[in-house]
């Protein structure tokens, strides 16, 4: 596992949200926490929900005794940061304020998050595995200084309790083939009043961002979007609650998945120009760095002083040079590398020799190499997802023309043209 790359993917996820553009306490951040957000069941009630007490994961893993798993649940917890301002010469009590000034700094009423992570470790026996956390009540104080180093007020963090479980059981499906069940259920009880009251209250008790992380060890994930024909059926049986599970790492590394809240497609990744995390699902790196750069100095100046996050997304977003912008415009890439294709019982990778089987009979080369054995060149994804082999022609005199991507010798079937040789004709 690339650990690092999943790491960067992970963290994209987890913060969506966690600041809006424009990056204002005080706009546009009503709803800031709408992905991911499992809450108390004494709240939400009903899994189908909008707003479930759970999250579950179903995804396939090929493997055997020898196989093992760890699960990752990751969320933020959520916390209440309070200004307060000195009322009495000792400085032991706080009138909250929405916003206070201290030497130069203004200092605002907010709501951070604390990263939160459960793991648990199972393997393909089917013993079902649950691990219980609760992150109780707690209540700091923070004192804010002025320039003289006099207390002038104080931020004052209070997060409320969570209690809930991680639950993970396999069952096997055929042929070495099983599904992994994981999720993660918010059992923290509230009190009568708080079971119907606003949804910023349950907020305060909820898991946000929640996402899970899947390990194997000696085991292979099959892919949810993409999975091998074997194992279509099975693919299409596994169910989804509040996530949707994908291959993260290295393209081709079957080791790792992520269950995000975000819909994601296999093997996602930062694009390089990216400067840096924009607290948005999307992303839209150049339209958003304009959006910043187009605030007034005391815009910048508020969302500075909100977070250090926001603090260093303003400082980095401010210093970016002509070339980097530039860089983020008009960014064309080409269509996602395939590693690999399912025909029939066989994986077939650029190299693998194959029969073409033309359906179309849209124009003369259908009927003339129907038939003819070709080598699969590269294995090729457009812009609609849909995959494409190019192939060479065994008997073709020009055919290293075409392995070398010129046009003339180069030809495109898809997969349900080709057939896979047997093994007395690949032998041949």
């Amino acid at each position: 596992m690339n650990s690092a790359l999943v790491d960067k993917i992970v963290q994209a996820v987890l913060y969506e949200g966690y600041i809006l553009y424009p990056y204002r306490r005080s706009v546009k951040n009503e709803q800031r926490w709408t992905f991911g957000c499992i809450f108390p069941r004494d709240y939400g009630g009903s899994i189908s929900g909008a707003e479930s007490f759970m999250t579950e994961t179903q995804c396939l893993i090929k493997g055997d005794a020898r196989a093992t798993l760890t699960i990752t649940a990751r969320f933020l917890q959520l916390l209440d940061r309070t200004v307060g301002q000195c009322t009495r010469e000792d400085a032991a009590d706080f009138a909250a304020a929405g916003e206070l000034e201290i030497a130069g700094k203004r200092h605002q009423t907010w709501q951070e998050a604390v990263e939160r992570t459960i793991s648990v470790q199972a393997n393909l026996s089917g013993t079902p595995r649950r691990t219980e956390f609760t992150f109780p009540t707690e209540r700091h104080v923070e004192l804010l200084r002025n320039g003289a180093s006099e207390i002038a007020g104080a931020f004052i963090r209070t997060q409320q309790t969570i209690q809930g479980a991680l639950e993970v059981e396999t069952v096997h499906q055929r042929d070495g083939i099983y599904r992994l069940t994981a999720r993660v259920l918010n059992l923290t009880p509230l009190g009568e009043s708080a079971k119907t009251d606003s949804r910023q209250l349950a907020l305060s008790h909820a898991c946000a961002s929640a996402h899970l992380i899947f390990h194997a060890a000696a085991g292979e994930f099959l892919s949810q979007i993409d999975p091998p024909a074997d194992a279509i059926d099975l693919a299409h049986q596994c169910e989804q609650k509040g996530a949707w599970p994908v291959l993260v790492g290295e393209p081709g590394q079957r080791d790792t998945v992520l269950a995000s809240p975000i819909i994601l497609y296999d093997y996602p990744e930062i694009a390089p120009e990216s400067p840096g995390n924009l607290f948005d699902g999307t992303e839209i790196d150049e339209i958003l760095s304009l959006c910043v750069m187009t605030l007034t100095d005391e815009e910048k100046r508020s969302a500075a002083d909100l977070d250090p996050r926001s603090a260093e997304l303003m400082n980095r977003t401010q210093s970016l040079a002509r070339e980097q912008l530039m860089r983020l415009h008009g960014v064309l890439r080409p269509p996602r590398p395939v590693q690999a294709v399912h025909i029939a019982d066989s994986e077939l990778r650029a190299g693998d020799r194959v029969r073409l089987r033309p359906r179309g009979s849209a124009d003369a080369f259908d009927i003339i190499l129907k038939g003819k054995i070709a080598t699969i060149a590269a294995i090729e994804q457009d812009y609609e997802n849909r995959i494409h082999l190019a192939v060479t022609i065994d008997d073709d005199p020009g055919a290293d023309i075409g392995a070398a991507g010129q046009i003339g010798h180069r030809f495109f079937f898809r997969p349900e043209e080709v057939e896979p040789l047997t093994t007395q004709e690949a032998a041949s």
